[in-house]
């Protein structure tokens, strides 16, 4: 399948799912997070702030700070090309911006890429290489060339194909967190 093929057939099983539903596996994919020595050994956490029908991350985002994480979340650029990231100390200091999304009101001060410890990454579909199918605009793709750090994705295990179609530009994750497991590429999760 293509990539607007597989991105159309994903946003068509996110948005069949109940809320009762994402919100039961939401649930089992942050405490399968938190779990790995990835987020304990994290000091700074990038984490996307999401849109209804993805793995929700609002209690994740909520439950790093009080366990003393410094939680940086994206916000989209002007030009709508890029991302940059701001700390934010509760969801209070959240607004809708771009497609709705949370993004903070306050983009004073912009944290750099080398803060980052682990970023939790959003996609449409995922394969156990650790390929991504995004949204289609590149930013994550692009914000991940400049991240050294491990990059997480959550997904509902249904997100996971046995092949994501892949260019040139296209930017991997090193782990792949559903609510039946955790698919690494590499030595995450120990």
């Amino acid at each position: 399948m293509n990539k607007a093929g597989l991105r159309k057939e994903m946003k068509r099983m996110l948005t069949a799912q109940t809320g009762i539903e994402r919100a039961e596996k939401s649930e089992k994919i942050i405490d399968r997070l938190v779990g790995l020595s990835e987020y304990s050994n994290a000091r700074t956490i990038l984490a996307y702030v999401s849109m209804e029908e993805e793995v929700s991350t609002g209690k994740f985002i909520s439950r790093a700070i009080l366990d003393g994480k410094r939680v940086v979340v994206p916000a989209v650029s002007s030009d709508e090309r890029t991302l940059t990231l701001h700390e934010i100390k509760n969801l209070g200091e959240l607004e809708p911006g771009y497609r709705g999304i949370g993004e903070p009101k306050d983009r004073g001060v912009c944290i750099g890429y080398e803060e980052i410890d682990l970023a939790i990454a959003p996609g449409l579909a995922f394969d156990s290489k650790g390929n991504r199918l995004g949204r289609g605009k590149g930013m994550f793709d692009k914000l991940f060339t400049k991240l050294k750090c491990q990059k997480v994705a959550l997904a509902f295990d249904f997100q996971v194909v046995e092949e994501v179609p892949v260019d040139e530009h296209d930017k991997t994750v090193d782990a792949v967190i559903t609510e039946k497991r955790v698919i690494t590429r590499d030595s995450i999760g120990g």
